[in-house]
């Protein structure tokens, strides 16, 4: 619903502050019915049609027209093909971090076999001073 009101709204060139006023709904509020963050009331849509000077009957055409809207076999191809490369970036970014963790286990393993075994000195420490 939201999509049809800024679309219709944005077409007639009105300012997103106006129709709000004109409809009198809270500003904010619109702005969120227009992201599609809230649905209208039956009443709140009567008057946001009348504002932007058609009827809720063709706003709500609209939103059926949208949603009864199949996807073409080439969007979904292309979504797809999407989906496919970002499990393919996925399983790259997964490798790599794989990778430099086996790399830093390495590592530390050598660094601790170079240094050798800790050798007493034979004093015992302090304790508390």
């Amino acid at each position: 619903m939201g999509a049809v009101i800024r679309r219709l709204r944005e077409s007639t060139g009105i300012a997103q502050d106006v129709i709000p006023l004109l409809a009198q709904v809270d500003r904010s509020y619109y702005g969120k019915l227009e992201r599609g963050e809230r649905q209208p009331s039956i009443g709140v849509l009567l008057r946001i049609a009348s504002a932007l000077g058609t009827t809720a009957a063709d706003l709500i055409a609209q939103v059926e027209l949208i949603l009864s809207k199949k996807p073409s076999s080439r969007s979904v191809a292309v979504a797809q093909a999407a989906l496919d490369e970002a499990k393919k970036m996925v399983a790259e970014q997964r490798r790599l971090v794989m990778k430099r963790a086996a790399s830093k286990k390495v590592q530390a393993m050598s660094a601790s076999k170079s240094e050798g075994p800790v050798k007493s000195t034979g004093r015992k420490r302090k304790v508390g001073t």
